[in-house]
């Protein structure tokens, strides 16, 4: 009967102990992450890239994450930055490389040139009227 007793208690002692796993899960969760030889804590966002942010998560390693941009509206695009930006605004290109702004219109040997919203970014959309402003644009 005092075997039976002194079984029970050690089961009641050892069924409130976490299991193994869980105490190895709990160290692990504490640790943080190394990157290129130095300790970052739990949480901790390194920017490796100008468009890349990394999270040190519970499992000691990071999770990255890249960020999407759109496509710039223009053609003379600012790339230094993660995201490419318009500094002239939204705008396209004649066939003589002159830009023409988005809602314009522009006169030359092109003919009339246009931007629309829809061609921001892209060839401006150009073409030569009739006698006689074609002779006075020279198109």
């Amino acid at each position: 009967m005092r075997s039976v007793v002194y079984i029970i208690v050690i089961l009641c002692v050892l069924s409130t102990y976490p299991p193994a796993d869980a105490i190895s899960k709990r160290k692990r969760q504490t640790r943080g992450c190394v990157n290129d030889g130095r300790f970052y804590p739990i949480g901790y966002v390194l920017q490796p890239e100008p468009c890349q942010t990394c999270t040190c998560e519970p499992t000691g390693e990071f999770d990255c994450v890249e960020k999407l941009c759109p496509q710039p509206r223009c053609v003379d695009a600012d790339m230094s930055k993660c995201c490419p930006t318009c500094p002239n605004g939204e705008n396209c290109l004649r066939s003589d490389g002159a830009m023409v702004s988005q809602g314009s219109l522009t006169f030359s040997t092109a003919g009339i040139c246009s931007c629309s919203e829809d061609s921001a970014g892209k060839a401006a959309s150009c073409y030569c009227p009739g006698w006689p402003l074609s002779s006075l644009l020279g198109c």
